[in-house]
């Protein structure tokens, strides 16, 4: 209640005159008028007071009351300060009435409070829980669309090699079919396969296996352009989408990842090359290319991976239209 209530209250003592009681209200236009005995309220004197007592001096001819304390009704009905509002509309419904005064823990008057008041404290509590579930349920949306994010790019990358995975991969593949279809704007895909990476695995164990995907992954990330994209096919094969590059481009690139990779010098005893090595395959999407899909161009990259394997490995082979 100390939020809303009015503190500074015109009172008046049990003794004061009654024409001073009314010329007090009828001044300050005040229709609600406390009776304080020190600062503890004893009474208050409403217009509804006046009023009775006009009528039963004028019906019945009693004598008008002399002092405020005759005029007065009372006890009063008061609130703590602390109370709530839903206290005091318990309050104002109970006795019927319109205004209830606020008093302190030791029973002394510190303001009075209206119906309006107390509908104001309502309102305003009212408006301040709506402001708090608003700001929690925005808090609660944006930590939900992270989570959504967050759970949207684990479902796109290799936890392993931090690439794109398959998923990735062929959404990635669609996108660029269509800017085909749209644009006619050509691209490439390069496909690459670790050289006897079971004889790697069976020799060294599968956690130097891991080891060496890690670091051809991250080889070939050094090698190939910002807008060109690493995924993890399946096992120890890639793929490399190369946006907007025609056959020459795209050889020159896989020639950068096989000789980047090749350059790390990683020992494989099992392979003829003595190191690890990788065999590439390449495919394009020229503009006129429209009613060519991705899935046969990966399948045409793959085909030049085989051939690059028949032929020795360690090489780039493209697959020729």
């Amino acid at each position: 209640m100390k939020h809303v209530m009015s503190a500074e209250v015109e009172v008046v003592a049990p003794e004061t005159g009654i024409a001073s009681v009314l010329e007090r209200m009828n001044r300050l236009s005040i229709s609600c008028l406390p009776v304080v005995d020190g600062r503890t309220p004893v009474g208050v004197i409403s217009e509804r007071d006046v009023v009775r007592s006009l009528a039963e001096h004028l019906c019945h001819g009693e004598s008008l009351p002399a002092t405020a304390a005759e005029l007065m009704s009372g006890p009063p009905v008061t609130v703590r300060a602390e109370a709530s509002a839903d206290e005091a509309v318990a309050l104002t419904h109970e006795h019927r009435i319109r205004r209830l005064v606020v008093v302190d823990e030791q029973g002394e008057l510190v303001g009075l409070v209206t119906q309006s008041d107390i509908v104001e404290a309502q309102t305003l509590m009212v408006t301040e829980e709506r402001n708090l579930l608003e700001t929690r349920v925005e808090e609660r949306t944006h930590d939900l669309r992270v989570f959504a994010d967050r759970l949207e790019h684990m479902s796109l990358v290799d936890p392993m090699l931090g690439t794109g995975n398959r998923r990735a991969m062929e959404r990635e593949l669609e996108r660029l079919q269509g800017v085909v279809n749209r644009y006619h704007r050509g691209f490439a895909v390069v496909i690459f396969d670790i050289d006897e990476f079971k004889k790697y695995n069976d020799h060294y164990g599968h956690p130097e296996g891991d080891a060496v995907l890690c670091e051809v992954a991250a080889a070939c990330q050094e090698a190939i352009r910002n807008t060109d994209l690493l995924y993890r096919y399946g096992g120890e094969e890639f793929l490399v989408t190369m946006p907007e590059t025609g056959l020459e481009g795209a050889r020159d690139a896989a020639e950068r990842i096989r000789q980047a990779i090749e350059a790390l010098g990683l020992p494989h005893v099992e392979s003829e090359h003595g190191i690890v090595t990788v065999s590439l395959g390449v495919a394009t999407a020229s503009p006129e290319d429209s009613t060519l899909a991705w899935p046969d161009l990966v399948s045409r990259a793959d085909g030049a991976l085989y051939r690059a394997k028949q032929s020795g490995r360690n090489r780039t082979c493209s697959h020729e239209a």
